[in-house]
């Protein structure tokens, strides 16, 4: 698993999956942690430790789709709001509140 997981962890770093990166809150470790996460699903039904690019492909949907979800549910709460002046979004009152140090 490791080899394989290594190889993978390259190609992130690499920028290989960075075309996926293309909703808000996708990132490299979410990337990884969804293929890491597939990889052991494999060894726990006795499958080799080794993803297809199909699967790949998969394990970044399914990042990309969790973070669709978070990014919605941070907007609902009140976390995250559309920028007044700017396109995208940044962190309200209440989101900064939670990314601060003192808590």
């Amino acid at each position: 698993m490791n080899i394989f997981l290594d190889n993978i962890k390259n190609k992130i770093e690499n920028g290989e999956y960075d075309k996926y990166l293309t909703i808000p809150l996708i990132s490299r470790k979410l990337i990884y942690a969804s293929i890491k996460g597939r990889i052991e699903r494999h060894i726990k039904k006795g499958q080799a430790p080794i993803l297809s690019e199909s699967e790949i492909l998969l394990a970044i949907n399914d990042a990309k789709e969790t973070s669709s979800e978070t990014f919605k549910i941070f907007v609902k709460a009140g976390i995250l709001e559309k920028n007044k002046n700017k396109d995208g979004y940044e962190l309200t009152s209440i989101g900064k509140s939670l990314t601060s140090p003192h808590i």
